[in-house]
């Protein structure tokens, strides 16, 4: 009886799993419909009945335990559409289980990696956008779903809002901050999307691991900003990666 009990409760938990799976292939599935309207109807039938290919990648681990509620990940549904040359993703976020995985944005081109180290910064500052700047519009939200973003080395003066965060974020971003000290100087980067008014922008700004570009990037200020602001805190790119491109041109004199 109990070896029978043990089967019937893993039955269950692989039951669970597998439907955790099924909804978010249905919430990638309607997100496609509801925002890709251009599509031809024989293109949103292929999305309606053919299940996806799902790529998954680790993105950060929250809390002490070890458990797939608190291991964040970044993944990916794919269709390729038949005729067509660039597959449809869409690219979500979730617990490795994909309980209450949410999709955050459309990509039509061939894919990365899914823990692919720029899609993952990118996707936080579209979920920050989603999450934080309920302010926008319709057309400015559409647009850092949709849009690819301009990528900036920045050093805006840049203040947790901890009030709104859970413990978590705020444990994540001190880390990231302290990170920031122990290096001696900023390592932050800005996602930068058009704003509707001519000449204003969305920018998203955070800190990543010092001299490792976008990794651990995480998102810490968002704000509409005019082209003179913007322009007065964009840095040239990281010293490191001048000395690196300057050694790789004096490598390629020698030869």
């Amino acid at each position: 009886m109990r070896t029978l009990l043990i089967v019937l409760l893993m039955c269950l938990l692989v039951s669970c799993a597998s439907d955790y799976t099924d909804k978010a292939v249905d919430r990638a599935r309607d997100y496609v419909l509801d925002n890709m309207k251009e599509l031809k109807e024989s293109d949103r039938d292929y999305i309606k009945y053919t299940p996806p290919e799902i790529g998954i990648g680790s993105i950060m681990k929250i809390g002490s335990k070890d458990s797939s509620w608190n291991n964040q990940i970044q993944s990916t549904m794919t269709w390729r559409i038949p005729g067509e040359s660039d597959p449809v993703i869409v690219v979500g976020y979730g617990p490795r289980n994909f309980w209450e995985w949410n999709a955050v944005r459309i990509l039509r081109k061939q894919p990365k990696a899914p823990n692919s180290v720029e899609d993952t910064a990118i996707s936080s500052a579209v979920r920050y956008v989603m999450n934080k700047m309920l302010y926008l519009s319709d057309g400015e939200r559409n647009r850092v779903r949709f849009v690819p973003p301009e990528i900036r080395y920045t050093d805006f003066a840049l203040k947790v809002e901890e009030e709104s965060e859970d413990e978590d974020e705020q444990r994540l971003r001190k880390i990231t901050m302290e990170e920031r000290l122990k290096a001696k100087g900023p390592d932050q980067y800005s996602f930068v999307w058009k704003a509707d008014k001519e000449g204003q922008w969305i920018v998203v700004s955070g800190n990543s691991t010092p001299g490792k570009r976008l990794r651990s990037w995480l998102p810490i200020t968002g704000q509409l900003m005019d082209t003179k602001e913007l322009e007065k805190h964009t840095l040239p790119p990281p010293p490191e990666k001048e000395e690196k491109k300057k050694k790789s041109t004096d490598e390629g004199k020698s030869l």
